[in-house]
């Protein structure tokens, strides 16, 4: 499909469906939304864009219009089932397939053609070989010492006096013709010709009037009548609508804002609310059309029948083939893999319900059949096996008798029976339990319901002594029979009725004891003996030794009423050590100097002075310029505010060596400036106040489109190009341009928000990367590396601060041999990659979008996004 300008948003429904986005009902770009331009995440179609899946899901149906694809061949047109086959390859022109006649149509658009520039006109589309660029205005005014120029911004036509083009005594004077010797004056009275927009016009003497300088009342508003007021030289800025108007009734009616500049239209939504119809918007006339779709209702499901599109109620389902082969026993269903009826013999449907008579069997086609008597076999050599049509309930079953040797009725458990001894009569389930260490029951259990087991033991205590009993053969328990150690634990281990009786002490016992004049305790400890005496009293702050230990207010800082010397930074002095044991403060002091330290003492370093020596602060100089400052002596007072390094051309000495502009080169710079227009506001211009600051906006020459970017690349050499591009798409021919400008080892700063309409071309090639995915709404970009992007020549955090206006997106890119200096997580990961520069350092892409960046974390007045183009423009310059 042809693609356009999206200044005018023409054929982008068609388009963004061809490349893997959604677009509205209405077939008509949406800015304010992310449906216009997001990933949807697997490159589909949606449910009213019609695309290659619903033209195959036609390919098989009968067309209703009675106009095949042969006859659209027999009347030389290209026949068609979706706007995808109709592509011709011609940019200006609306590709299409006519619903009712099946037929390729290719409307030319004229709008599509315009190159954005007010200076040319009769750009229109020739259906046939594309884009007429119609002619330039002529500006020339027929005067021979005029320079005639149209102003790219508004297309009016200038002519500028030069004396130059004059002989050595003559002037150029339009009014009188041309060059001419002017009459002499005898004051600049005489030479006022009552109109201020002219500036003031000077005598010259003999050389005669001189003109003055006219007043510039452009604004740099596109959309606005700039005018001077001759009375009193004032400007004024009437909009004017007209010049907004991008010629697509689509679109709704553009304004101008007098300080904003053009403002889009609300777009018409052609949307009937049924998925079916192909909903589409003239850009002519404004008029929708709802066109039905069958291929858009077809679930491609066999088995439900073939489905129709109402353009009122929308899909309406088929109705299901019938499968019935009309034979009892078979489950018929339609196979949605094969698109064919199927017939499954199921064999339960002929069940007899009797199991001795085998499994009776559906066949296909015939019915059921009688199944082959059961063959009973339970793979035991012990047991008889038959089949027993009474088991089961009456249902039958394989039965497998066991043997019963000792004739109790209880077949034998070594071949399925349940007679634990088949050599007992005795012993079988149910039999009477005895007390003879026996199981005469069956059940597992031995000599139950009687006290113990004949001839088992068990543990028993006496007091806290253990010992063991055993069962009698009567099954009744005998008496507990203990023995025991003494041991030192406090215990009475013998059962005795003492503890510890063969010690010195009882473990943990306490008596009274002496250190010195001090009364204490000792205790038992292990091993049973009497431990060492320790005094009862604690120490206190007094200066005394109160536990007797021979050291005085121990677990203090200190003994009390004490001194010792001290110091406070160059200061000699003592202190005490005060009631409660603790050292007082520190007395010390002398008269503060400038000289970086605290020489009274006081904790505070030069405070009687405007700064302390040697402190270095960062500053602003009168250009605006980030540097810092230093507190010198004798007198503690800031200096001068320098700059690392001199910024050119903003007539400061910022580096403060002496100079203005010393090692400043000149610089051709080149910048598109494309903002975006969102629902709520526009993308902001970081670029610009960037150049202003590094002091290149005078050499920066502006464009705002594609054709003028091409323009301008076909007419020099460029140190550095800057592509801030939202609005308009590129064109190969421009990205050829672009990509040839780097391999030249010229620099190149490229960013824009879907780089996936650019994936297969060179240029991504040259960046070193390729592209992962998209995001629909902006992640946090942490730095990676520590690089000059965010250190040179300002500290720039990382960006997490958006306003998001253009309701946009951007790409993860993957490196290959660019270097990822930025990315979307918070350490480096190959497929994250938000920021990178390529391996000749020519090269920076920024994947994300920095229009929409808002933030100023470092709270140092610029925008952060600001001082990162700065840097970015620094690096590569």
């Amino acid at each position: 499909m042809a693609k356009a300008h999206r200044s005018f948003g023409l054929l982008v429904a068609v388009l963004w469906s061809l490349g893997g986005c959604a677009t509205g009902s209405s077939g008509m770009p949406d800015y304010g939304s992310e449906s216009t331009h997001g990933d949807d995440g697997g490159g589909g179609t949606d449910a009213d864009e019609g695309g290659a899946e619903d033209a195959g899901e036609d390919a098989g149906e009968v067309d209703d219009e009675g106009d095949s694809a042969a006859d659209a061949e027999a009347d030389g047109d290209t026949p068609c089932t979706t706007a995808v086959e109709c592509d011709d390859g011609i940019d200006c022109t609306f590709d299409s397939c006519d619903n009712l006649r099946h037929v390729c149509v290719h409307t030319p658009e004229d709008a599509a053609c315009d190159d954005g520039s007010p200076c040319t006109t009769g750009e229109h589309c020739d259906p046939a070989l594309g884009c007429d660029p119609g002619t330039t205005i002529d500006c020339g005014d027929g005067i021979a010492c005029t320079r005639d120029e149209c102003l790219s911004l508004t297309g009016e036509c200038t002519s500028t006096p030069d004396d130059t083009l004059c002989a050595a005594t003559e002037r150029c004077r339009p009014a009188l013709g041309g060059c001419v010797v002017p009459p002499p004056c005898g004051s600049d009275a005489e030479c006022d010709d009552g109109n201020r927009c002219n500036g003031v016009e000077t005598c010259g003497g003999d050389l005669g009037c001189e003109d003055g300088t006219p007043v510039d009342c452009r604004d740099a508003v596109d959309c606005t009548d700039d005018v001077c007021e001759p009375a009193s030289g004032a400007c004024s800025h009437p909009p004017d609508d007209a010049r907004c108007d991008d010629g697509n009734a689509c679109n709704g009616a553009e304004t101008c804002d007098a300080v904003a500049g053009c403002r889009s239209g609300t777009p018409l939504d052609c949307s009937d609310g049924v998925d079916c119809t192909e909903d589409s918007c003239s850009a002519l006339t404004g008029a929708c059309s709802h066109a039905a779709n069958d291929s858009r209702c077809d679930d491609r499901v066999y088995c439900n029948g073939p489905e129709r599109c109402d353009p009122v109620s929308g899909c309406s389902g088929g109705t299901a083939p019938s499968c019935s082969d009309g034979i009892a026993c078979t489950s018929d269903s339609c196979d949605g893999t094969t698109d064919s009826c199927t017939h499954t013999p199921n064999n339960a449907l002929c069940s007899d319900g009797r199991f001795c008579n085998g499994v009776e069997l559906c066949s296909g086609g015939v019915g059921c059949g009688p199944g082959t008597p059961a063959v009973c076999s339970d793979g035991l050599a012990c047991t008889t096996d038959r089949c027993d049509p009474a088991a089961a309930g009456g249902a039958g079953a394989c039965v497998g008798e066991s043997p019963d040797r000792d004739g109790d009725t209880y077949g034998d458990a070594a071949c399925t029976g349940t007679d634990c001894n088949d050599g007992a009569a005795g012993v079988h389930p149910g039999a009477a339990e005895l007390c003879n260490g026996g199981d005469d029951d069956c059940d597992g259990a031995t000599d139950e319901g009687y006290v113990c087991p004949a001839g088992t033991s068990r543990s028993c205590t006496v007091g806290g002594c253990t010992g063991s009993q055993a069962c009698s053969a009567s099954c009744t328990w005998g008496s507990c029979v203990v023995s025991g150690t003494e041991v030192c634990n406090g215990l009475d281990d013998d059962c005795d009725g003492l503890s510890d009786e063969v010690f010195a002490c009882r473990f943990g016992a306490v008596q009274a004891c002496s250190v010195g004049s001090c009364p204490g305790t000792q205790s038992c400890v292990a091993g049973c003996t009497w431990g060492a005496c320790t005094a009862s009293a604690s120490e206190a702050c007094n200066g005394l030794d109160d536990n007797c230990n021979g050291v005085t207010d121990e677990g203090y800082s200190c003994i009390m009423g004490r001194a010792q010397s001290c110091t406070i930074g160059a200061c000699s002095g003592s202190q005490t050590c005060q009631p409660g044991c603790y050292w007082g403060a520190c007395t010390a002091g002398s008269p503060e100097s400038c000289n970086g330290l605290d020489d009274d003492c006081n904790g505070a370093t030069d405070e009687i002075f405007p700064c302390r020596l040697g402190t270095t602060i960062g500053c602003t100089n009168a250009c605006g310029v980030a540097g810092s400052q230093s507190c010198a002596s004798p007198s503690c007072t800031w200096g001068s505010c320098c700059a690392a390094a001199e910024v050119c051309g903003n007539g400061c000495d910022d580096n403060c060596a002496g100079g203005v502009d010393e090692g400043c080169v000149s610089r051709r710079i080149l910048f598109l400036l494309d903002l975006c227009p969102g629902s709520s506001g526009y993308g902001i211009d970081h670029v610009t106040p960037a150049l202003t600051n590094l002091g290149y906006y005078g050499s920066t020459t502006f464009v705002y489109n594609d054709a003028s970017l091409s323009a301008q690349l076909s007419s020099g050499t460029w140190d550095l190009v800057i592509v801030d591009e939202y609005y308009y798409d590129l064109t190969p021919t421009t990205m050829d341009q672009l990509n040839a400008h780097v391999l030249a080892g010229r620099a190149l700063i490229f960013s824009y928000w879907d780089l996936f309409l650019y994936s297969g071309h060179a240029l991504l090639s040259t960046a070193g990367v390729a592209l992962s995915l998209s995001y629909s709404s902006p992640p946090p970009i942490y730095r990676w590396i520590t690089s000059p992007l965010f250190t040179t020549p300002n500290a720039v955090p990382d960006i997490s601060g958006y306003t998001d206006t253009c309701n946009t997106d951007g790409q993860y890119l993957i490196v290959s041999s660019a270097t990822a200096h930025a990315g979307y997580a918070p350490f480096p990961f190959p497929s994250q990659a938000a920021l990178t520069v390529n391996s000749s350092s020519r090269m920076i892409l920024n994947g994300f979008m920095p229009q929409i960046v808002s933030q100023n974390a470092d709270g140092d007045g610029k925008p952060d996004m600001v001082e990162l183009y700065e840097n970015e423009i620094d690096f590569l310059l």
